[in-house]
C-alpha cells in the first residue's frame, strides 16, 4: 500500500517523536513497578533488556 504525501508527513513527525515518548514511558513505569514492588502480595516481572 502506497502513503500519500500528507500521510507519509505526518508519520514522519510521529517518528521523530518516538524516542522521546519512550523514555518518557520507560521512566513512568519504573517509577510505577518501584512502587508496585513495595506493595506486599503484588510480584512485578523484571523486564526484558531489550524493551527499554
Amino acid at each position: 500500500m502506497r502513503m500519500s504525501a500528507v500521510v507519509a508527513a505526518l508519520a514522519r513527525r510521529q517518528l521523530e517523536l518516538l524516542p522521546p515518548r519512550a523514555e518518557a514511558w520507560n521512566v513512568r513505569y519504573r517509577q510505577l513497578a518501584e512502587g508496585l514492588r513495595r506493595v506486599a502480595g503484588i510480584q512485578v516481572p523484571d523486564r526484558d533488556s531489550g524493551e527499554h
